[in-house]
């Protein structure tokens, strides 16, 4: 298996399936500097050093006016628990009856023993038509562990953050990608903070740093914060001004009766922001949350 290394990064590129019919074909791959490092200079925040952990780059190019422009959007979060609860071909099945446009996962495996060698992030986006991203928080089993992003929409952009770990269970990242609605870059953020009280308070405050008050739109902000709302980080996260969709969509558990995943998006985003659901399955030991969102127009 190619590892992607600072300045080395390996490209993703899904199968070009009915993702690419529906959006168009990517035009070209732009593997900027500042795509390839852990998190490029002046954006705040915590970051590790640089590092040789696994980072695999999807197709890149720049958002232009006659890029197709979707009506809405749909964006899932879920993590997936590398297929272990069920198998990844249930994992699959149900994310094709989700159907997103762009899919923000935690949890999965690249390589590793406990999952048969499976790059699990390559496996899904070639079943679903889809390209991604995929971005290890650790070296893991023979393996990698990490974050992934898949897309329907051209990716315009993709950087791993890392959080701080210091007395964690295990490192953790969050994964910055933005994808193009036409024109129009939209932000997601794929976040998988530790399930420790101390250090969860301080990956989520170093995201809240790392985003800053109000920050700029169109955002969204999903994954498994491993801490119910009330939770002093989860409250850090949403100080930046963003707000928790959920909380008025669909308040239910997630996880073994709580709330511990979910979807936040800019102040300007959320009146634009159509449906919203949670689906009941067995393929994960968490609930895959979906959001459907008319994107701002320029």
């Amino acid at each position: 298996m190619v590892r992607g290394r600072r300045n080395a990064c390996v490209s993703g590129g899904g199968s070009r399936g009915r993702g690419s019919a529906r959006w168009g074909l990517v035009l070209s791959l732009l593997l900027s500097s500042s795509a390839c490092t852990d998190e490029p200079p002046g954006l705040g925040g915590s970051t590790a050093p640089s590092d040789d952990r696994l980072l695999v780059l999807p197709p890149l190019q720049p958002c232009v006016a006659e890029g197709p422009a979707p009506e809405s959007i749909r964006v899932a979060s879920w993590n997936i628990s590398a297929g272990r609860r069920s198998s990844l071909s249930q994992v699959q099945a149900q994310l094709e009856q989700i159907d997103a446009d762009v899919l923000l996962l935690q949890e999965l495996d690249v390589g590793t023993r406990r999952t048969n060698g499976v790059d699990q992030p390559r496996a899904l986006a070639e079943a679903l038509g889809m390209d991604f991203g995929f971005a290890a928080a650790l070296e893991w089993d023979g393996g990698d562990f990490g974050l992934a992003v898949l897309s329907r929409l051209p990716f315009f952009s993709a950087r791993r953050v890392s959080l701080d770990s210091e007395g964690a269970d295990e490192p953790r990242i969050v994964f910055d990608v933005r994808v193009c609605a036409g024109s129009q870059p939209l932000r997601l953020l794929d976040v998988h903070a530790d399930f420790l009280e101390e250090a969860n308070l301080r990956n989520l405050e170093d995201l809240r740093d790392f985003l800053g008050p109000n920050p700029p739109g169109p955002i969204v902000v999903a994954g498994d914060f491993n801490a119910v709302d009330e939770a002093p980080g989860v409250q850090a996260v949403l100080s930046t001004g963003l707000v928790d969709l959920f909380s008025s969509w669909d308040p239910g558990p997630t996880r073994q009766g709580e709330r511990i995943d979910f979807v936040f998006v800019d102040e300007a985003l959320a009146p634009r922001v159509l449906e919203a659901g949670r689906v009941q399955t067995d393929a994960s030991d968490h609930t895959p949350l979906w959001i459907d969102l008319q994107p701002p127009v320029l």
